[in-house]
């Protein structure tokens, strides 16, 4: 006879066993993942969130008293979703905000030189990202390069490769807008 989900929830915050968390969090993968999929829409995107939400619940397993697995499973997943959904959108949006101003200071000035100072100003800022989130941005935005092909040619992998992006552009955007 299996364990039912509450014992092995107390067994694990008793003796801190990822074994047992990760029996536990086995069961409920399927939902997880399609928790993930309805929010994020995407299929790497979701498998990621899956891994991301398993990291979090080695801690707030620890922090909370739990009664309902199942519901309180789907709601740490579904926050999970949408806080990544809003970083995002503040990221693309910081994003877009810079290239805007950028492109609208370059339309109204004709002169060469500050063009060329905007320029500038740009690859600046790109040499001052990690090196990890200037190889990827590098060659995602300037050499059109997929993902998948960072992933081939630099050696991360593809979560590392989502991330240096995501983190070069937040750290671009900010740059840009000082």
């Amino acid at each position: 006879m299996q364990p039912t989900d509450l014992e092995l929830l107390h067994q694990y915050q008793q003796e801190n066993n990822q074994e047992v968390l990760g029996t536990l969090y086995n069961r409920y993968i399927a939902q997880v993942y399609g928790a993930c999929l309805k929010y994020l829409k995407q299929k790497e995107a979701a498998q990621d969130a899956v891994m991301d939400i398993y990291e979090e619940l080695v801690v707030k397993c620890r922090k909370h008293q739990i009664e309902h697995w199942q519901a309180w499973l789907y709601m740490v997943s579904r926050n999970h979703c949408l806080q990544k959904i809003r970083k995002e959108k503040t990221a693309l949006l910081k994003i877009n905000e810079a290239q805007r101003m950028y492109t609208e200071q370059v339309l109204h000035h004709s002169d060469e030189d500050v063009k060329q100072g905007e320029l500038n100003r740009l690859e600046d800022c790109i040499d001052q990202l990690k090196m990890d989130q200037q190889t990827c941005v590098r060659a995602f935005y300037l050499l059109k390069q997929s993902y998948k092909q960072i992933v081939g040619t630099s050696g991360y992998t593809w979560s590392q490769v989502r991330s240096h992006i995501q983190n070069g552009r937040r750290n671009l955007a900010n740059c840009l807008g000082q």
